[in-house]
């Protein structure tokens, strides 16, 4: 039989070994390249693997040795390196993750409950959400003993007047159902959500609580922008915005000295930032941009010795909420146990610490705060191990409360015993934790300086009733021509005044009278006559504007005889 010729078959199959060459080869190729020149492709970050989100570096290989080698663990290694490093891996993960999302509609995440979904328009949905939205149903029964260790918690604390409050949070589903894939309306089960029993069952018990959803709710219709925005998970930040000044107002009404966010600055932008939680880790190619609101507290500034200490235990919903209190600088702190035991995250003044989690002190921890949140999330009252495990250990712990209030371990306040030196010396034992100093620079080996026309540090004191006798050590900044001048102040009262012309280390003793001690705090401000940057006297660059270098506090507690 004569053989029909296929003038195209050789180019093709030229053409496809081409192409898997380039895949299998380019990768190798170009990690040797940018061994050999590590600062190649500097305008090509998708080349460097420099923009991706949500990635953790794997860990180096093992040690090369006979063993290792033998045994496979550094062939592992390098090879889960090489996996997860080779250039040009973000442009093959976004080009992915893109197709994906564009020709299924989903991210194809190897979780069937952690997957992303795309609905209508640009709305993103988790998986896990749309599940419990549309398929769990639970009996009401499983919420009884935890309304019933609620009601528990809620009544020891309120006898030693901390205060109190539930905050219930709304999930995107159930706000915009409207907005899910037809395939996952078409699963929703018509049977009463958890949700639909918890509620009443609060109410019943008398549980002091916050309906995040009712409010949010009834924003839907009227908002300028999606309570929901499109590319995320959570709620926005106006209806964040209303759920804080509830739950400010209700703990006004429980005997706490805050004020809810009055005449916030509202901005409309399509440039989505922290709104855009699931977009940016996807990795897409294309940018999304889609409509957000931006609320910005005025802030109160509250004297630090009159600030409340608040403490939430829950999910990552109350993060807004949270937020916008924290910028209306009302609270001491607030400091966030992220599901209980995850991470702890402390917000003052706007600004966000994440540290690590470790085991609680309940008496300093939880129950010397002035008030206790909780927060739960309507999507997850079928899994809330978190806020059981808490309520089960907060009871266990109900006894410390007979015990002598402790002072609270504030993360913005730093522990001091008397007659202890405070060291601001990097090389000296007793050295103050950062966050308890406000407007200082850097700590250096032999001080540290203050930076602006005001520095601040946070002590929390032992128990005590007499005068304090502070002294401090610190050499000034002179200002030719002029020296240096600062003014103390302790609890907002005015205690010694400094006037300086020697650029020397000396200590200066003052006093600070027992009846301006509240609640076992001592707030420290030096207020910096003349800050002066080092550019300014022609001696460096330096762009700080100093005042005093400040190198140690003594507290003594003053007994009279």
């Amino acid at each position: 039989m004569k053989a029909h010729p296929y003038p195209f078959r050789r180019r093709a199959e030229i053409i496809l070994l081409g192409l898997v060459s380039l895949v299998f080869v380019t990768p190798g190729f170009l990690t040797v390249y940018l061994k050999a020149r590590p600062h190649a492709f500097l305008g090509a970050p998708w080349v460097r693997n420099a923009t991706l989100a949500g990635v953790v570096p794997p860990p180096a290989p093992p040690p090369f040795s006979l063993r290792s080698l033998w045994n496979g663990e550094w062939q592992k290694g390098v090879a889960r390196r090489f996996n997860e490093n080779f250039p040009g891996r973000e442009f093959i993960t976004r080009v992915t993750h893109e197709a994906y999302l564009r020709l299924l509609r989903t991210t194809g995440i190897n979780s069937r409950t952690w997957d992303v979904t795309l609905g209508r328009g640009q709305n993103l949905f988790i998986n896990t959400y749309l599940i419990e939205y549309c398929i769990e149903r639970e009996p009401p029964e499983s919420l009884r003993p935890l309304v019933r260790q609620l009601r528990e918690l809620q009544d020891a604390l309120r006898q030693k007047q901390i205060a109190f409050l539930f905050l219930v949070t709304p999930s995107k589903p159930a706000m915009v159902p409207e907005t899910m894939p037809p395939r996952w309306r078409a699963r929703y089960d018509s049977r009463p959500r958890s949700i639909e029993y918890f509620l009443p069952m609060l109410k019943e018990a008398g549980i002091e609580y916050v309906d995040g959803i009712a409010i949010t709710a009834a924003l839907k219709e009227k908002a300028e922008v999606p309570v929901f925005p499109e590319g995320g998970i959570h709620w926005g930040f106006y209806p964040c915005w209303h759920v804080a000044n509830a739950i400010l107002a209700k703990l006004k009404d429980q005997g706490l000295n805050v004020q809810t966010i009055d005449d916030p600055t509202f901005a409309i932008s399509n440039n989505p930032q922290t709104e855009a939680d699931i977009v940016k880790i996807l990795d897409l190619v294309k940018p999304w941009h889609f409509p957000v609101m931006s609320v910005t507290p005025r802030p109160l500034n509250v004297p630090d010795i009159d600030r409340p200490n608040c403490v939430v235990v829950g999910g990552s919903f109350n993060f807004g909420p949270n937020a916008l209190m924290s910028s209306s600088a009302q609270f001491a702190e607030i400091d966030v146990y992220f599901y209980y035991n995850v991470e702890k995250v402390v917000q003052r003044d706007g600004a966000t610490t994440f540290l690590p989690a470790r085991p609680l002190n309940f008496a300093r921890d939880i129950f010397a705060a002035d008030c206790l949140i909780l927060e739960i999330n309507e999507s997850m009252l079928n899994n809330a191990h978190a806020l059981k495990a808490f309520l089960n250990d907060a009871i266990a712990h109900l006894p410390e409360l007979d015990q002598p209030r402790q002072s609270f371990g504030a993360e913005a306040f730093a522990d001091i015993q008397f007659n202890e030196p405070i060291s601001f010396k990097t090389v000296q034992p007793n050295l103050i934790k950062a966050t308890a100093i406000s407007g200082f620079s850097v700590m250096e080996p032999h001080g540290t300086w203050s930076d602006g026309e005001r520095a601040t540090v946070r002590l929390t004191l032992p128990p005590g009733n007499s005068d304090l006798k502070v002294s401090a050590t610190a050499l000034p900044f002179i200002r030719p021509g002029i020296g240096q001048s600062v003014r103390v102040y302790a609890n907002d009262h005015l205690v010694d005044e400094w006037s300086m012309t020697d650029p020397e280390f000396a200590t200066r003793e003052f006093r600070v009278p027992a009846n301006f001690i509240r609640r076992q705090r001592l707030v420290l401000r030096f207020d910096i006559a003349y800050p002066t940057t080092h550019s300014e006297v022609k001696q460096s660059e330096d762009v700080r504007r100093l005042g005093i270098f400040l190198a140690q506090l003594i507290v003594e507690n003053v007994r009279e005889d």
